[in-house]
């Protein structure tokens, strides 16, 4: 039996909107969405680092040597639970990297739809950086 591609993009869209429901009412509990937002903060900045690097193909290593830092940082910084983030840090991982950092302040429903649109491709840099590529 062949599958439509529009009846698996159906329930693609029909999941996406189960989902998008469900967390607009647990998100009705302030102290479920604040910590919902920070794991999923921690969770996006971590995955993005290591987009960007395997992006620019770099190692470790020499996100850590063009950023100041050591290996084990990044590795550390690379982990998703990991929640001590400073924007002195971020700022300099975004030099690193030849971007910009941007900080947002966003209601639940722009978290939900960041949630529902996070992809590799959405963590990528649109640009090609300016830096050298190993």
């Amino acid at each position: 039996m062949r599958v439509n591609s529009n009846d698996s993009l159906d329930a693609r869209t029909d999941k996406t909107m189960d989902m998008k429901e469900t967390l607009q009412r647990e998100f009705q509990d302030p102290e479920y969405k604040r910590a919902y937002a920070e794991d999923y903060l921690n969770s996006r900045i971590a995955t993005q680092l290591k987009v960007l690097r395997e992006q620019r193909g770099w190692t470790q290593a020499e996100l850590a040597e063009r950023a100041g830092m050591e290996q084990s940082r990044i590795s550390t910084m690379e982990d998703v639970n990991y929640n001590r983030w400073t924007i002195s840090t971020l700022k300099r991982l975004a030099a690193a990297f030849d971007l910009c950092l941007s900080v947002n302040f966003e209601t639940g429903e722009d978290l939900i739809n960041d949630f529902l649109n996070f992809s590799r491709e959405s963590l990528e840099a649109i640009e090609s950086p300016s830096s050298e590529r190993v």
